[in-house]
């Protein structure tokens, strides 16, 4: 069948990961029609428009799989095969092309290559890598579903090739130093185990053996503890916790920092903010960044942004928050800091950014209530 394409799949990245291969196109032509912008966002819409011109390509040997790939991956969104004429080297030619249903707003003006780009190019090629692993794609209502946590998980792996990886005493890797051999299907709905088989560098200068090893793929998060240093009180968040539960707890119900993860196009700093408004109803906090870290390295990607977050907290007391739409079912204890450090002696303090973070607060403690 041969496809004419117009917007984001024009990227040869983008096209060979959602199609699962590399084809090849041909520059075409699509007259009396228009390639416009969403209204919200900076994607293509394809519109009918006499006098008008659409550039593209033209991909002739597509395979019916490459193509059952292509229609997982725009048919969610409204976007449907209709049949059309373009023109290639001069010559009209049937082709079909994905057009948008009533379902999708369009703005007036004309979409643009270098604006999708700048602002949504990387995070849509490492989507594109997600969602091309997989060896059988995606139904609309699983993409669809699963699109927010694929965005996250994407915007994670951009946010960390983008960090700095010091290196004071810990090993600076070298290129050739990690070979990986295969990254094996991923499975899950909402979160995604994976496994790879990997060499790499030993600290006795050798190479190991393939090592097999399963792996959780979560996202990145940001992790706020609240902290009145006039009062020298904090706000701890109570709530029920799967993990424990399957570990098998007597009591799966959890003391932890406010938490969030981190939405594709947010900055830590903004998760803190919405999640610190949304679980607590607390506003105007002020963010000092404790630490970021990895919460279980040998298993795991999940990566925790900490802060500390300085405000007026109300005088001590329980009351309950969150998000009903998020199924949150929360209850807010403001306790004296001397009483939250007792937690973790008694051991009611079990989850680790929390104890991490009060132990940084007793480091730092003195220094902010100066300050205040």
């Amino acid at each position: 069948m041969r496809l004419f394409i117009y917007g984001t799949l024009l990227d040869p990245l983008m096209m060979a990961r959602i199609a699962g291969g590399a084809p090849e196109g041909q520059d075409a032509i699509l007259s009396d029609h228009r390639v416009l912008r969403q209204k919200t966002d900076a994607l293509p819409y394809l519109q009918a428009a006499v006098g008008a011109t659409a550039q593209g390509c033209v991909f002739d040997a597509l395979t019916g799989q490459q193509l059952q790939r292509l229609d997982a991956y725009e048919t969610p969104f409204g976007y449907h095969r209709q049949e059309i004429t373009v023109q290639v080297a001069g010559q009209n030619l049937a082709a079909f092309a994905y057009f948008p249903d009533e379902t999708v707003a369009h703005a007036d003006t004309l979409w643009d290559f270098a604006e999708w780009e700048a602002s949504l190019g990387p995070l849509s090629r490492e989507m594109a890598y997600e969602i091309g692993s997989y060896s059988k794609p995606l139904n609309g209502d699983a993409l669809r579903a699963q699109w927010p946590m694929i965005a996250r998980r994407a915007d994670a792996r951009l946010r960390a090739l983008s960090q700095t990886a010091p290196a004071s005493i810990r090993y600076q890797p070298k290129p050739g130093d990690i070979d990986v051999r295969s990254w094996g299907a991923l499975t899950g709905q909402f979160f995604k185990a994976g496994d790879v088989q990997v060499k790499h560098r030993q600290f006795s200068g050798t190479t190991s053996d393939t090592l097999k090893r399963e792996f959780f793929i979560g996202t990145d998060a940001s992790i706020l503890l609240p902290y009145d240093p006039a009062t020298d009180h904090v706000l701890l968040v109570e709530q029920f916790r799967i993990g424990p539960l399957a570990r098998g707890d007597q009591n799966p119900r959890s003391l932890e920092p406010i938490a969030g993860m981190i939405d594709a196009g947010e900055t830590p700093e903004d998760t803190a903010h919405r999640e610190a408004l949304e679980e607590a109803a607390l506003d105007n906090l002020q963010l000092e960044k404790m630490f970021a870290v990895y919460a279980s390295p040998g298993n795991a990607t999940d990566y925790f942004h900490c802060f500390l977050g300085l405000c007026d907290l109300p005088k001590p007391q329980q009351y309950t928050g969150g998000l009903e739409s998020e199924a949150e079912d929360l209850r807010l204890h403001i306790i004296p800091f001397a009483d939250a450090m007792d937690l973790i002696t008694t051991g009611e303090a079990q989850v680790a950014p929390l104890v991490a973070m009060l132990l940084w607060l007793d480091r730092n403690r003195a220094r902010l209530r100066s300050s205040s």
